[in-house]
């Protein structure tokens, strides 16, 4: 079985490491976590910037985004001995990404954090499950953020 774990942040990195250190695997199975750099828009007050300004905040994204993805890689390498877990950043739009990466990958399973901040699935989770070509598991982040709710709902698709 093969499962792209799309992370967007270190809330998914706890939330998705948690969730994915109960979870009964099959076996085999491989993991592939996936962090998606937003381009950086040089429109509007975007264009007033000289280029290396720009290209430092691409290069911090880029930063940002490996240190998220070696960290979960590295808990689930720890978590699961022997299993493939591999990292793979790439930059654009988060949404149309993860799809192409799930279909490139020919992805069984994607597992994929929600904030929710337009309801109870995200615009990013929302888009993914509509359009993945396989199932989808998506983990609420900000149920996790509350400390006085104890239910947690996971939507599995």
């Amino acid at each position: 079985m093969k499962v792209l774990v799309a992370i967007q942040d270190e809330k998914c990195v706890d939330v998705l490491g948690a969730y994915m250190r109960k979870y009964p695997w099959p076996t085999p199975v491989e993991f592939r976590v996936l962090h998606v750099i937003h381009p950086v828009r040089v429109n509007s007050y975007m264009s007033l910037l000289p280029a290396p300004l720009t290209d430092n905040i691409a290069a911090q994204r880029k930063k940002a985004g490996e240190a998220v993805a070696k960290q979960l890689a590295e808990q689930l390498r720890e978590s699961f001995p022997g299993i493939p877990v591999e990292e793979q950043i790439v930059e654009g739009e988060a949404k149309s990404e993860i799809v192409d990466q799930l279909t490139d990958w020919n992805a069984d399973l994607v597992l994929l954090g929600s904030h929710g901040k337009h309801g109870l699935m995200g615009s990013v989770s929302r888009t993914v499950v509509a359009h993945s070509p396989c199932s989808a598991i998506v983990v609420p982040v900000q149920a996790h953020d509350r400390k006085s709710s104890k239910e947690k709902i996971h939507i599995i698709i």
